[in-house]
């Protein structure tokens, strides 16, 4: 994996779960887009990461969620869907408190 590859075989993934990485992602559009080349037809992404929200601040300083995360859930929802992704729902666990889960499929 590199910051724009995955390096994965094109239509072998059946489910990508990027977990707190998104957010660390520097060519979104290039990285995502070689997430969308990886999935089988039918496959699903997830990505699971923080809220850039210092209100929901549980496990790591209010100050950190801020300055960590490079932009918010919606902007990351429009970097992933404008990289070819169809947004299919959250999930919510009320046991993630500074975290959100985003499923998506391939927007073909």
């Amino acid at each position: 994996c590199s910051d724009k590859s995955t390096k994965l075989a094109t239509g072998s993934v059946d489910l990508a779960i990027l977990c707190d990485v998104y957010h660390h992602v520097e060519y979104p559009n290039t990285f995502m887009g070689d997430v969308k080349r990886s999935l089988k037809d039918d496959g699903r992404l997830v990505i699971i990461d923080f809220y850039n929200d210092p209100s929901r601040a549980v496990n790591h300083k209010p100050e950190w969620l801020r300055d960590h995360i490079r932009a918010s859930k919606e902007v990351f929802r429009k970097e992933i869907e404008g990289a070819g992704f169809k947004y299919l729902c959250d999930v919510v666990l009320e046991e993630l408190k500074e975290n959100y889960i985003m499923v998506f499929t391939k927007d073909d």
